[in-house]
């Protein structure tokens, strides 16, 4: 009998080959979008939030370019010193929302499915909070010249998510949690490693050792280079990255990290971002780095919505594959 998708995401998620190449969008039902704000509220259509105000006072604007909003440049930042956080910084009172009532409409609806891998998408990790409340620069500034005061703060949010991951819990059946916080521009980390580890493996671990008690895989989303980050990821438990774009060494990663860790994306490389590429030349790339990366199962390939063309192909390649895993070669990581 053939696993449904959510048992068939599950066994990928555990380090095992699944039957068949994972296809999030199609195989997952998105769960608690309406009832976060972590940054502006979401609206039909906007899925990651729309313009407004989050739970932390901050403003944010859409941007059609990212499909996503941005803290809006017209307000002042909340804090300039992060010394002064735990005056400034007003975390929301999580028992005001009903989250049980929000459930119940949701897993009521005709769209839910039961056989489908049940997951929330949380915004705004450590980081990601604190660049939202300060001008990047003093925020990066703040890492060096306050690291106390950052650590302190950075290990209260870790509270506040652990905190809204429970409340969730009691409310749906959560098999993944995607928690945003991106550590990575184009070509480097924010920060150093030791960096990093000093500040930021505490409250993630945390964060992460805590789903894994409730019986839910966490997963980093974490943009830009973040490939130096992976083994200090691993030490902390991480298991789940994404969204592991094109400017790491994915086929590298995955043939290294492949047996203790999934990878979610992967699949913006530059040859199907180049200008001039056509669609016949995009679904052929794709289909060739997706028989490349994904043996072995390690890897949820997802077409980023910003590269015109490449969701389309992942679809496209998927549908084409689902006998994938029935070929002995294609069983073992890359």
């Amino acid at each position: 009998m053939a696993m449904t998708p959510r048992e068939n995401a599950l066994t990928a998620l555990e380090h095992r080959v699944p039957e068949r190449i994972v296809n999030l969008i199609k195989d997952t039902n998105m769960l608690a979008t309406y009832i976060l704000a972590e940054r502006a509220p979401a609206i039909p259509g906007r899925p990651f939030g729309s313009d407004g105000v989050d739970w932390f006072g901050v403003h944010w604007k859409y941007e059609e370019s990212s499909g996503a909003p941005m803290v809006d440049p017209s307000y002042p930042p909340l804090m300039d010193d992060i010394t002064e956080w735990e005056t400034v910084v007003k975390f929301p009172d999580l028992s005001k929302y009903d989250f049980k009532a929000e459930a119940e409409k949701e897993l009521n609806a005709p769209t839910y499915d039961p056989d489908k891998l049940n997951q929330v998408t949380i915004m705004q990790g450590p980081f990601e909070r604190l660049l939202s409340l300060m001008s990047t620069e003093d925020a990066l500034c703040a890492l060096l010249m306050e690291p106390e005061a950052c650590a302190a703060f950075f290990n209260r949010v870790a509270d506040h998510k652990i905190e809204l991951i429970d409340r969730l819990a009691e409310a749906y059946p959560i098999d993944l949690i995607d928690l945003h916080d991106d550590w990575g521009t184009q070509k480097s980390t924010f920060m150093s490693v030791d960096t990093w580890k000093e500040l930021l493996a505490e409250p993630m671990g945390r964060i992460i050792r805590h789903g894994k008690e409730k019986g839910i895989h966490i997963q980093v989303h974490s943009c830009g280079k973040v490939e130096p980050l992976l083994p200090e990821m691993i030490a902390i438990g991480l298991e789940h990255w994404s969204s592991c774009q094109g400017m790491n060494d994915i086929p590298s990663i995955v043939h290294k990290y492949g047996d203790r860790m999934t990878f979610f994306g992967c699949m913006d490389t530059p040859e199907v971002q180049a200008r001039g590429v056509t669609q016949e030349e995009i679904d052929r790339l794709t289909a060739e780095r997706i028989d490349r990366i994904c043996r072995g199962g390690a890897v949820f390939p997802l077409g980023n919505s910003t590269v015109p063309g490449l969701r389309a192909a992942v679809d496209k390649a998927l549908a084409a594959r689902e006998d994938f895993f029935t070929k002995p070669e294609y069983r073992v990581l890359p």
